[in-house]
């Protein structure tokens, strides 16, 4: 079961909603992945790369930014 979602790009939010980590450290865990990978500071991280470097399934991180940028549902 393959998720497709329009951009190939990674966020600091999306590592926040996946690892449930800090703004800040999600930003520190992009700044790593570039660094590993030898990109500049311009250069975005992709999901793939990502998903490499931590070693995580991509239908898994799909899930969890597709489930946290959905609207909350009011319960009554």
């Amino acid at each position: 079961m393959e998720c497709n979602i329009a951009r190939q790009v990674i966020t600091a939010r999306d590592i926040q909603l996946f690892f449930g980590k800090g703004q800040r450290m999600s930003y520190k865990m992009i700044a790593d992945m570039r660094k590993h990978y030898n990109k500049k500071r311009h250069q975005p991280v992709t999901i793939d790369e990502f998903c490499n470097y931590y070693n995580v399934k991509r239908v898994d991180l799909y899930n969890a930014i597709i489930l946290g940028t959905k609207p909350k549902e009011n319960k009554k």
